[in-house]
């Protein structure tokens, strides 16, 4: 690929990782780079597990992506060779910003033997051919053994299963107090908003606009928010 740079970094702990990802940030605000992401770290359920010991979890990891894959307008692609790197699907929430094009990962614990091979695979045909497909093809032909295939989902598959995982969520009436409540609690911050609207009256307006949201236009809606084909949903900032 004209142009591809490959760059290492060791990350110890969770300030260290923070450290690199904020450069990255600041680096894909200012249109220095195009990043591919490509973590290999320990994993388990909740997140990914550094040497230090502690735990980025998998909400923590996906606000970092947003804040890559918004300037660049949902062109980031990711691949977490750790195990349960797939989990990262359960914390993103349709309600914001798609935190990549598409990523590759596990669903459950992989060997460092089938890392290593599959992504030697993976990185040689990806570069040599600019093919994705062939990629992950190449990734799970490398491990013919595991019990369940490194997996990829574009945005648009993860909005999907997110969005569902959320309606599930969302039949809660605690849940559904909660995201009004935030909804008022965001509102209020405005102050043109704040003297013009009483608290009970934001209350029925946000609880009316969670229901009419969570049905097939409004699902349509959020999902052209979530894939950046649009800034702007009532009630959601961009």
């Amino acid at each position: 690929m004209n142009g591809f740079q490959a760059n290492f970094f060791k990350l110890e702990n969770k300030a260290a990782f923070h450290s690199c990802l904020s450069e990255i940030i600041e680096k894909v605000n200012y249109g220095l780079e195009r990043p591919y992401l490509h973590f290999e770290v320990h994993g388990c359920k909740e997140g990914l597990v550094f040497n230090s010991g502690e735990i980025l979890t998998w909400a923590e990891l996906y606000q970092y992506f947003v804040l890559i894959n918004k300037p660049l307008q949902n062109q980031l692609f990711v691949s977490l060779a750790t195990c349960f790197g797939a989990y990262i699907i359960n914390a993103i929430e349709p309600t914001k910003k798609s935190p990549f094009y598409a990523f590759v990962g596990p669903t459950r614990e992989v060997s460092n033997s089938a890392v290593e091979v599959g992504f030697y695979e993976y990185f040689d045909v990806l570069l040599n051919t600019n093919d994705f497909n062939e990629a992950i093809e190449a990734l799970n032909s490398a491990n013919p053994g595991l019990p369940v295939p490194f997996i990829c989902k574009s945005s648009e598959e993860v909005f999907d299963q997110a969005c569902n995982l959320f309606l599930k969520r969302h039949e809660n009436k605690d849940f559904r107090r909660k995201r009004v409540q935030e909804l008022i609690d965001r509102a209020r911050k405005n102050p043109i908003l704040k003297v013009k609207f009483s608290k009970a009256e934001m209350r029925t307006h946000f609880s009316k606009l969670l229901k009419s949201r969570y049905q097939a236009n409004g699902i349509k809606e959020l999902k052209k928010h979530f894939l950046f084909h649009v800034d702007y949903v009532e009630g959601l900032t961009s």
